[in-house]
């Protein structure tokens, strides 16, 4: 129908306006090189990546996904990327953030909708 047809690509704008799409996203590191893409299915989840220092010399990659599809999969998916960008600001401590953040967010999730987001750990400087 052509009201889930406009659910779906408000979900879509969604979805893409979240992720970062400026590559390379850190011109002035030479020390590595990062580049990411998504191409959702043509009913868009809740899929999502991103990439952010939580200090100096720690590279936080995400990767994740959230059931379901449209506007409800890309907001969960967009408090989800948040809830854990935000972790890893208040604390970038590695061994902290690498505990599934899908814990932390079953407090208020009265959807039940699954979701899984896992941060990853870099020191650009390790070779």
């Amino acid at each position: 129908s052509d009201r889930m047809e406009q659910e779906l690509n408000v979900g879509h704008d969604i979805q893409m306006s979240m992720l970062p799409l400026e590559f390379p996203p850190f011109p002035d590191r030479s020390e590595f090189s990062l580049h990411a893409t998504l191409k959702p299915a043509r009913e868009v989840g809740g899929d999502f990546y991103d990439f952010f220092f939580v200090d100096d010399d720690h590279l936080c990659l995400v990767v994740g996904d959230v059931s379901g599809k449209g506007v409800p999969a890309a907001l969960f998916m967009a408090v989800t990327k948040t809830m854990i960008k935000s972790q890893a600001a208040d604390d970038p401590s590695p061994a902290d953030d690498a505990a599934p953040s899908g814990a932390r967010q079953c407090t208020g999730n009265r959807t039940g909708r699954p979701h899984h987001g896992e941060p990853g750990f870099h020191d650009p400087d390790c070779h």
